[in-house]
């Protein structure tokens, strides 16, 4: 894996490695930061490319590229050194030819201690007699939590489920006259009933249970007294929490009987959920997701606003990885076995840009 961390300040070990041998391109980067300035790219280029021709793989680089000209330096230098990293199991997931990778056809590299079936037992053997005592050390030293993962997750989202099915009776009381802060009320009283905890409240200071936001507000809008009227749409959206486990779901819903447009809006917003929620499984990547939603969105005539996603959640209410509405097909992380996500397209009628309002 290789990782670039963008943002300063850098950690300069590169510029400061050439300094202390004194070689010649060390000795040009030193007149510039003896001057307090940054090092050209071309000076900063060579000793990138140097160094990541002799390790090829696996590095962290932080501080570096800051320029355009540094970026497409820098692409060129890994489709160089590039390799697939594709791996194989002779088993489970052999090579179409034996040694040869499918997909750029280079010859594989086999471990020499993964070469036969008794060095796999043995290896593999040895590492669960080694790491054993590390649980009990571990755990007698009070940082080890033993987790039953399945069950414990199983359980959680039963439990979950099971709070956020209950939020349906905020419906019932969407009608003229009620208002937002009415809404949270009911809303505290349902997740206390559960045993649980709402994770939108002081949420980075939010002062509520849950969100209401009213016919032009997108998201995030805070309850207040202000008694809703007839046409008037209301998106709720609701999270609990409950053994250190978090939830998060919204719906909308018209007062009184919606108008058509009112009505194809929200058809088009649950169908576009629908047809994400189809492609959610092991290996699916997330631009995936994003181009379903956005490419029937756009279809149908209406927008998307690319300021606020959908996320992962679990032990925190936002989590990576970012879910977009819009995105490119077979781009961004890939879903695997076990991964929670909120996929949440939101839907907008005559332009994908919004303004942040202040807190009312």
């Amino acid at each position: 894996m290789n990782v670039i961390i963008l943002g300063p300040p850098g950690s300069g070990d590169l510029l400061r490695n050439e300094i202390t041998l004194q070689s010649e391109i060390g000795l040009l980067a030193k007149k510039y930061i003896n001057q307090g300035k940054y090092v050209p790219d071309d000076i900063m280029n060579t000793i990138v490319d140097s160094k990541i021709t002799k390790i090829k793989d696996n590095f962290i680089l932080d501080g570096y590229p800051r320029t355009i000209g540094q970026v497409k330096f820098l692409e060129t230098v890994l489709q160089k050194n590039n390799f697939c990293k594709t791996t194989y199991n002779k088993i489970f997931l052999p090579p179409k030819v034996d040694s040869l990778c499918n997909k750029d056809k280079t010859p594989l590299i086999q471990r020499t201690d993964d070469s036969t079936q008794e060095k796999i037992i043995y290896r593999l053997n040895e590492y669960n007699e080694s790491t054993q005592p590390l649980v009990a050390y571990f755990k007698n030293q009070g940082i080890l939590q033993v987790l039953d993962a399945n069950q414990e997750n199983e359980m959680i989202h039963q439990q979950l489920k099971r709070i956020i099915n209950s939020m349906r009776e905020l419906a019932k009381l969407i009608k003229v006259g009620t208002t937002g802060k009415m809404l949270d009320l009911k809303a505290r009283q349902i997740i206390k009933k559960h045993g649980a905890t709402p994770s939108f409240l002081n949420y980075h200071g939010f002062p509520a249970a849950i969100c209401v936001s009213v016919n032009e507000q997108l998201i995030h809008g805070i309850p207040n007294d202000v008694p809703f009227k007839l046409n008037d749409l209301v998106k709720v959206d609701a999270g609990a929490a409950i053994n250190g486990y978090h939830s998060d779901a919204a719906f909308t819903m018209c007062v009184g009987q919606p108008t058509k447009e009112q009505e194809k809006i929200i058809n088009i917003t649950k169908e576009a959920l629908k047809k994400a929620i189809k492609m959610i499984k092991p290996g699916v990547r997330i631009g995936d997701i994003s181009a379903v939603i956005q490419t029937y969105v756009e279809s149908q005539g209406f927008y998307l606003p690319i300021s606020y996603t959908g996320h992962g959640i679990g032990k925190s209410l936002h989590e990576d990885p970012a879910i977009p509405n819009v995105g490119i097909i077979n781009t961004g992380v890939k879903l695997h076995a076990g991964m929670t996500i909120c996929v949440e397209p939101m839907v907008t009628t005559s332009s994908s840009k919004i303004r942040v309002l202040d807190d009312q």
